[in-house]
């Protein structure tokens, strides 16, 4: 999408609206969803067993998320998306050192009502392996795909920012959101 046009200005210029449904807001986009997966490595278990022959890959953990807005100014100003993760969680497993998260790697999904907006892999996939950006679109949807299926074993610890309460922040624990809960 071009960034400050609304995908259906073309189709819209060209035919005037005839019911309450087809009325749209151009400087609008509603129903826009958000999904975030990320990746780190698990450096704690990576230096107990430094001495096995395990892949790295063997120490990556998943997270993902996902917010839906109701509707989206449609400008040139950048949008953001904010989710937490529980410090003490990172912290216990070394991806948390000194103020900064090491991630491995990370993939976004953005759609509106469920259609995906085009976004070139390079631009949606990030993904670092032995200290190099990895470029290779194959690798990278792969990469999407683990992330993908690895993710739902700890659903619930990434959590969108505007979920959260004080409580989250404390740094001394780790809590996960509930499905369908206030928390």
């Amino acid at each position: 999408m071009d960034q400050g046009i609304h995908p259906k200005a073309q189709s819209y210029s060209r035919s005037k609206p005839t019911t309450f449904g087809d009325v749209i807001n151009l400087e609008y986009l509603d129903n826009v969803k958000v999904k975030i997966f990320l990746c780190f490595s698990n450096e704690y278990k990576k230096r107990a067993l430094r001495s096995s022959s395990i892949n790295d890959i063997e120490f990556y953990q998943y997270y993902s998320a996902e917010v839906d807005y109701l509707t989206v100014k449609i400008d040139r100003n950048t949008k953001n998306a904010h989710f937490l993760l529980p410090v003490a969680l990172a912290e216990r497993d070394g991806f948390y050192k000194g103020g900064y998260v090491k991630l491995v790697g990370y993939a976004v999904e953005i759609s509106q009502n469920g259609v995906p907006f085009e976004i070139t892999i390079t631009d949606s996939i990030f993904f670092e392996s032995n200290a190099r950006k990895i470029t290779d679109p194959t690798i990278l949807g792969k990469f999407k795909v683990q992330a993908m299926e690895k993710s739902e074993k700890h659903k619930g610890f990434l959590v969108p920012a505007h979920l959260t309460n004080q409580s989250y922040l404390d740094p001394t624990v780790a809590v996960k959101r509930k499905e369908g809960t206030e928390y």
